[in-house]
């Protein structure tokens, strides 16, 4: 009887193990889909949907491999933004003054 209790328990840990194998590639999937996404739009020089792509794999997926070239991406995306038109600091704040006009 122990015995057969170990080997469920073995069996059980094992298919528990192999299932969060394949969510954690699941995730690094998703993760790298959205990285090379936002890479197709700066290709495309659709520079402020390549930013949201690259901030949605660092916020969604902080601790996937792409992350870290997410961030890196971004910060060079921003810099391309403000080489050929305003900052997203700068359409930001047109954004928010905007909005608040509408609220008062």
């Amino acid at each position: 009887m122990k015995r057969m209790l170990a080997l469920v328990v073995v069996i059980l840990a094992f298919t528990v193990s192999s299932e969060v194998r394949s969510a954690g590639q699941g995730i690094e999937d998703l993760a790298r889909r959205q990285y090379d996404s936002g890479l197709s739009f700066v290709q495309n020089g659709r520079y402020a949907e390549a930013l949201k792509d690259f901030q949605a794999v660092v916020d969604s997926f902080p601790q996937s491999a792409a992350a870290d070239d997410a961030l890196l991406a971004a910060a060079e995306t921003d810099a391309l933004l403000t080489e050929n038109g305003p900052s997203v600091k700068e359409l930001a704040t047109a954004k928010l003054a905007e909005l608040q006009k509408t609220v008062r």
